[in-house]
């Protein structure tokens, strides 16, 4: 019976990876622009226990809110936008080089269609070891590189 049920998750696996493939090919931000975008990059670097012990921190970790940004409130929107509020000093957001009132457009590149994934995805940037942000910040695009580095 197990070694069924692993199987049949194997398949489906397999089964949906060219779909899934493309499907994460549509959420590319930059395929979804109607121009490309040139945003500033700030590079940064964060000492890896002092991010862990943030993303450790169930209090910092939960205080971020993000808010949909409505159509017309910008030009066209193929894709979410979301302004982000509630970022607590010391908190991954804030280590990362989010500030209250940016708006997150996209992450690793790609468009964040759903607010819950965020957290999931600043715990994800301690065992990747890097951080890709794009972000608004005023009308301003701008970059947020982040190295999580290890100092002795």
């Amino acid at each position: 019976m197990r070694y069924l049920l692993i199987s049949l998750c194997v398949t489906s696996l397999i089964a949906c990876a060219p779909r899934a493939r493309s499907q994460s090919e549509e959420n590319r931000v930059d395929k979804l622009r109607a121009a490309p975008v040139v945003a500033q990059v700030k590079p940064r670097q964060i000492d890896k226990e002092i991010y862990a012990r943030a993303v450790q921190s169930k209090e910092l970790l939960s205080s971020l809110r993000l808010v949909p940004i409505l159509k017309g409130e910008t030009e066209k929107m193929p894709y979410p936008e979301y302004r982000v509020f509630g970022i607590k000093k010391g908190s991954p957001y804030s280590l990362l080089g989010l500030e209250n009132a940016d708006v997150l457009v996209a992450a690793e590149g790609f468009v964040v269609r759903d607010p819950a994934t965020v957290p999931v995805y600043a715990r994800l940037v301690l065992d990747q070891g890097r951080s890709q942000l794009e972000i608004r910040r005023g009308q301003e695009p701008i970059l947020l590189t982040t190295e999580i580095v290890a100092h002795p």
